[in-house]
């Protein structure tokens, strides 16, 4: 179940990476768009901290990140928020908080 956790937060860092990209592409350079690509970054590297608390100390201040630059990009591309958006964000963070805490830890 460690590899499968790893590879579910791999895959989540990954297509955080590849919709900022395609943003970055089509709308062109914005420094949110660029702070999106650090954060899928930290994420990907919190897999390889060699401390287990760290991993999900990391983990946790890129999902908080996430969702501020989240916000800050519906209120600046759309000029609101979508709730359903957040809470299945939110949603997904747990499940993947919770599956660090339970099979990496």
């Amino acid at each position: 179940m460690v590899i499968v956790t790893c590879l579910l937060i791999s895959l989540y860092a990954l297509l955080i990476a590849i919709a900022a990209m395609s943003q970055w592409k089509d709308q062109g350079f914005r420094i949110h768009r660029l702070f999106f690509m650090i954060v899928a970054l930290m994420i990907f590297l919190s897999i390889w901290a060699p401390n287990k608390i760290l991993s999900l100390w990391i983990l946790i201040i890129s999902f908080i990140s996430l969702h501020v630059l989240a916000i800050a990009e519906g209120l600046i591309n759309n000029g609101k928020l979508r709730l359903r958006h957040h809470i299945i964000r939110f949603g997904v963070h747990v499940l993947l908080i919770i599956l660090v805490i339970q099979f990496v830890m």
